[in-house]
């Protein structure tokens, strides 16, 4: 480290300051270096092991020796420079920090406004009108139609805003209500019934002697057909009070037809799915879907078929009425799979061999004559006269 010691000539008087600097327990030797000139500052530096000489006043040279008692008169570096350029980087980072807090903080601001700025252009009609409930009644056909079924519930509750009750989304209700306490609550609660209909819907209505094999994966029991039975009521009661069929809504999907929609239930409103599903939104939230001055968000309601194509749960229906398709394609016997023949109903009355004709004998009768034939007829048959008498016929010996 070099140090600088000033010596100042004055008037041809020469004072000289002395500096000894002591480093590590080493004295520093003063060394002059650089010209001098009178009436002008002389440079001098400290060294290791050095001895500074200067001209005296009088005769020959004089030697400065270190005195370490004598105070240090030192010269620091000057850091003002070093100091500048630090706190120039340092505001350079402050300010493009703060400058990409404020840029966040703007945008979330932004997006905040334009939130609040889409719900006040929402036409009156979504934002004041009550969410519809719906009550969705299907038949389990299989796994893929089921998962159809879920789907379908999840784009009406989050795209069509609408509030679904569907059993395998309430089954610990279920089972802690009752199955029939809960079927009777969400009929009267429910602003509207959609029934989705298919072919075990059309079968379990239609068969009565057919039913479908239970699955061992579900927790429900299989209702469908009591359901209907309780919608067809509701409708025959509302009918004769003279109120709309509206609130009744029979369904089926691309992969049904209008033709497996039960017979007791053929007065609601009908809507094909995927293809109907604007004219379902308009319906449950009593809108006209060519008003264009009625908004759903920021687009018109007949734009809800962007949202089924577009959307993470208009995907995932489509996905899953693809996959319904593709299993009915690849089981076409599902149905007789799927079925099981009731025990025949037990009679109390011993059981007699069936006949394909009613004038063939019993089995295990011999051939009778034509008189035995006519006195059978007459008893079993109570509604024929007396009087009337049957030709006689050649059976068979």
């Amino acid at each position: 480290m070099i140090e600088h010691i000033y010596k100042q000539e004055d008037h041809g008087t020469t004072s000289l300051t002395r500096a000894i600097m002591t480093l590590n327990g080493r004295s520093k030797d003063i060394v002059p270096y650089g010209p001098s000139k009178h009436g002008k500052t002389k440079n001098y530096f400290v060294g290791e092991s050095a001895t500074m000489t200067t001209p005296s006043t009088g005769n020959g040279v004089e030697e400065i020796k270190p005195n370490p008692g004598s105070g240090v008169i030192v010269d620091q570096p000057d850091n003002t420079e070093y100091e500048q350029s630090l706190q120039i980087v340092l505001r350079t980072v402050c300010g493009v920090v703060g400058l990409l807090g404020l840029i966040i903080v703007i945008s979330l601001l932004y997006k905040l406004y334009k939130r609040r700025n889409l719900r006040h252009h929402r036409a009156p009609d979504l934002d004041q009108k009550q969410i519809p409930t719906i009550l969705l009644l299907y038949a389990f056909d299989c796994p893929a139609h089921e998962k159809v079924v879920s789907a379908l519930a999840g784009f009406l509750i989050d795209t069509c805003n609408c509030n679904v009750h569907l059993d395998i989304f309430e089954d610990q209700i279920i089972h802690e209500r009752g199955l029939d306490d809960w079927l009777i609550d969400r009929l009267q609660e429910a602003d509207f019934i959609i029934v989705l209909c298919s072919v075990g819907a059309r079968l379990r209505c239609t068969k009565k002697r057919v039913r479908f094999k239970s699955d061992p994966y579900r927790t429900v029991p299989d209702y469908f057909a009591v359901a209907v039975d309780y919608v067809a009521e509701k409708m025959r009661v509302e009918r004769l009070k003279g109120l709309p069929m509206s609130r009744f809504i029979v369904a089926y999907m691309d992969y049904s037809y209008s033709s497996d929609i039960p017979h007791q239930i053929e007065m609601g409103t009908k809507f094909h799915l995927m293809k109907d599903i604007t004219k379902l939104f308009c319906h449950v939230h009593g809108i006209n879907s060519s008003d264009s001055s009625v908004k759903f968000g920021n687009l018109p309601p007949s734009a809800i078929d962007q949202y089924y194509e577009n959307s993470e749960n208009g995907l995932e229906l489509q996905v899953a009425i693809e996959s319904a398709k593709e299993f009915f394609k690849c089981n076409p016997n599902w149905v007789e799979d799927s079925m099981e023949a009731l025990p025949p109903p037990c009679s109390k009355s011993k059981s007699r061999p069936s006949r394909k004709r009613s004038l063939e004998p019993l089995l295990g009768e011999s051939p009778c004559d034509p008189r035995m034939v006519e006195a059978k007829v007459e008893i079993f048959s109570p509604d024929i006269a007396v009087s009337k008498k049957l030709p006689c016929l050649n059976l068979p010996t």
